[in-house]
């Protein structure tokens, strides 16, 4: 399955929607993007 967004800083797939992303401090980290399973729990 592929991710829904795309990160808007990075712009690596992510799970969460751009808007809950933030801006991140020095660089974005994995977990800032969300995972399968948190998008499944969130639909």
């Amino acid at each position: 399955m592929d991710a829904p967004y795309n990160c808007p800083w990075c712009g690596a797939p992510a799970w969460r929607e751009p808007g809950e992303i933030d801006p991140p401090a020095d660089y974005c980290h994995e977990g800032d993007h969300g995972t399968p399973e948190e998008w499944v729990e969130n639909s």
